[in-house]
């Protein structure tokens, strides 16, 4: 019998036909923010942590996420009293590393297990003997470079993360629309183009290790530029903590006009300048840091590595 098919049903078919049908097969892992209060009481969220689990060891345990790490680090202080750890870390291969940390071993070790439902890379965790210690929230810190996969996936809408080297997958999974850029690589870490007022700022880096600031600008004369105040201005807030090579001090306000990367607009976001140690600091090419508060309730990022591309949807 020879069945007539109407017009309604040929378009249907075509479609399933053209469209791409993709298996929604992307494991979320959550994330979980970890927070302190700061010196004048304010709860920040200030380290955003994502489970791993070691190979021969039991349960998980919590890593922070840290896209503006040229490295991945294991804290020995964290590590040590774990009998746990200890014992999935006791054959673990260990290679020379040459570093200019000063609070880093002159080894690093070759890690095996999981992370966001993803294998380690094989790259080395390097050994950090100044962070951590006993009952310290997390073990460790996860780079980009502690990921074999090239797509890494951060919705902080949802607080979760996801693996991947399917960007269409991604996407079709996601629904949401996303404006990529290019990034520039400086050390292993993205940096992308701030523009504000119509000028070009300079090259940041996508670094979720800075979560209380939108924007940390490391050159004070740009920055009281972009918030039209001197830094001493006692309308600015003060805020400091720790960081890798001692204290940071910062001085904050708000943006005179709204931040941009190209064609995403993030808003007129809280300014951070910050001395280390009572020092500036010399960045070379990086020109200041993208943190979490630019995304946090309202961002999905998609980091590419393979095409070193960043794609940013914003809730409107």
């Amino acid at each position: 019998m020879k069945l007539k098919m109407n017009t309604p049903s040929r378009l249907i078919c075509c479609l399933l036909l053209i469209t791409p049908v993709y298996a929604l097969a992307l494991e979320w892992t959550p994330l979980t923010w970890l927070t302190r209060a700061t010196s004048r009481g304010m709860i920040v969220k200030e380290v955003l942590a994502v489970d791993v689990k070691l190979q021969g060891s039991n349960g998980f345990y919590k890593m922070q996420l840290d896209t503006g790490a040229e490295d991945s680090f294991i804290f020995l202080n964290s590590v040590v009293g774990d009998p746990n750890i200890m014992e999935a870390l006791r054959d673990v291969p260990t290679v020379t590393i040459k570093t200019s940390y000063s609070h880093v071993t002159g080894y690093g070790a070759r890690i095996s297990g999981q992370i966001a439902g993803d294998s380690f890379s094989s790259r080395p965790f390097l050994t950090n003997t100044r962070f951590g210690g006993k009952n310290a929230p997390t073990i460790g810190l996860a780079g980009l470079s502690a990921f074999s996969s090239s797509i890494l996936v951060i919705d902080f809408v949802k607080n979760r993360i996801a693996i991947s080297n399917n960007l269409p997958e991604i996407i079709y999974e996601l629904g949401a629309k996303f404006e990529f850029n290019k990034f520039t690589l400086d050390h292993g870490t993205a940096l992308l183009p701030i523009t504000s007022g119509g000028k070009d700022r300079g090259n940041f880096v996508l670094d979720t290790g800075a979560s209380q600031f939108g924007l940390v600008v490391h050159d004070r004369i740009k920055w009281s530029e972009m918030t039209g105040r001197e830094i001493n201005d006692v309308r600015n807030n003060k805020t400091d903590g720790p960081n890798w090579d001692g204290n940071l001090a910062c001085q904050v306000a708000p943006a005179l006009d709204d931040i941009k990367i190209n064609q995403i607009n993030l808003g007129k976001l809280e300014l951070a300048n910050c001395l280390e140690n009572n020092l500036s600091k010399d960045f070379s090419e990086i020109d200041g840091l993208i943190g979490n508060a630019a995304f946090i309730d309202k961002g999905i990022v998609i980091i590419d590595r393979l095409e070193q591309q960043i794609g940013i949807s914003l809730l409107r």
